[in-house]
């Protein structure tokens, strides 16, 4: 029974001795650790403090720019996608192709980021052949000889250079019979030109010698009458 109270009082003593080892290991370990974790805040702290002192300096560029451009700048990055160009259209009369065509165009449109009217009706132009660009020429000519036309119909014709106003004008006065007197003191060259007598001589009739066709002679009216009342 000694023995075994010897033996059970050295284990106890062994596992005193393991406690205390442990227990210096454990607290090595946490020590440890606190040290790490104490470190790495400082390694954020520092980050921290980098990130704020960048951001300070984008703040000053961006509000810099603001006042030398006039607007905001903003910086945006874009991934560049290698889009497939619509094919050619040539005018083929089939729904089906021309609204494919149109969906394409309007995918690649949205794929490059085009987003004005103006821009959308050049670049598709681009994609016309044959007859589609044969029509889209005509009608760009004649929609641009209609502007022509509209802006020569709106431009003001110039006056003519004497008498700006009515009322400015020169009015001839009156003489005393109400008809109106004319300025002109020169001698006139214009003469009237003696009337011919050859068509008087053509109409001159051989019953009566008068100035007229012989149906409309009196005298043959009296001839015919005179005949159809011997008959």
């Amino acid at each position: 029974m000694r023995d075994r109270l010897n033996m059970q009082e050295e284990h106890l003593e062994e596992l005193n001795g393991w406690d205390e080892e442990v227990k210096v290991e454990v607290q090595e370990m946490v020590q440890e650790t606190l040290e790490n974790v104490a470190e790495r805040n400082s390694q954020l702290e520092s980050v921290v403090d980098i990130l704020q002192r960048e951001l300070k300096d984008l703040r000053a560029k961006v509000c810099a720019a603001r006042t030398e451009g006039g607007h905001e700048v903003v910086a945006c990055l874009e991934v560049r996608l290698e889009v497939p160009k619509p094919k050619e259209f040539r005018g083929k009369r089939d729904a089906k192709e021309i609204d494919n065509f149109l969906w394409g165009l309007k995918q690649y449109f949205k794929a490059i980021g085009i987003n004005t009217d103006d821009r959308r009706i050049t670049a598709a132009s681009m994609y016309l052949g044959d007859i589609a660009l044969l029509w889209w020429r005509r009608w760009c000519d004649d929609r641009l000889g209609g502007v022509l036309n509209k802006a020569a119909l709106a431009k003001p014709k110039d006056k003519s250079k004497g008498w700006a106003d009515k009322g400015k004008q020169p009015r001839d006065k009156d003489s005393g019979d109400g008809k109106p007197q004319s300025k002109w003191k020169g001698k006139s060259t214009w003469k009237r030109k003696p009337s011919s007598n050859k068509e008087d001589k053509s109409k001159s009739c051989f019953l009566c010698d008068g100035p007229h066709w012989v149906r409309d002679c009196l005298k043959r009216f009296k001839l015919v009458a005179i005949a159809s009342e011997e008959e």
